[in-house]
């Protein structure tokens, strides 16, 4: 029950997160390109790759790496909002914005998360 507990106010504190995070980035840049949530999504697929190379799930009691690695992290990203803006951009004829946000999305999250987990791995 404690670890449904954790993953409960990780889910709250990451999504008030993502969108307070997404909204000052946004607001500032002046696009309809989702930096936002691209830079949200980027450092969540970093963070989440940093606890991993730290061994956190085994290092933590299990009940704290779940709350934040699922529930925070995993509230904190956002899989919907990134397939929904790519679809808005391509629908309304940026199909090229499209494109360029679900492939550097999918490609600069992998890159991120192996850097955290190399960067993890060598603060352990």
């Amino acid at each position: 029950m404690i670890t449904l507990l954790a993953v409960l106010v990780g889910g709250f504190a990451g999504a008030i997160a993502r969108q307070e995070g997404f909204s000052a980035i946004q607001d500032r840049t002046r696009t309809r390109f989702p930096v936002g949530i691209l830079a949200v999504n980027l450092s969540g697929a970093f963070v989440l790759g940093l606890l991993f190379g730290l061994g956190v799930a085994s290092a933590w009691p299990h009940w704290i790496a779940t709350g934040v690695q699922t529930g925070f992290v995993g509230a904190y990203t956002t899989y919907s909002t990134w397939a929904v803006d790519s679809l808005t951009l391509a629908r309304s004829g940026a199909r090229r914005l499209a494109v360029i946000n679900l492939a550097g999305s999918m490609l600069a999250g992998v890159l991120l998360a192996w850097g955290g987990v190399s960067l993890g791995s060598v603060l352990k």
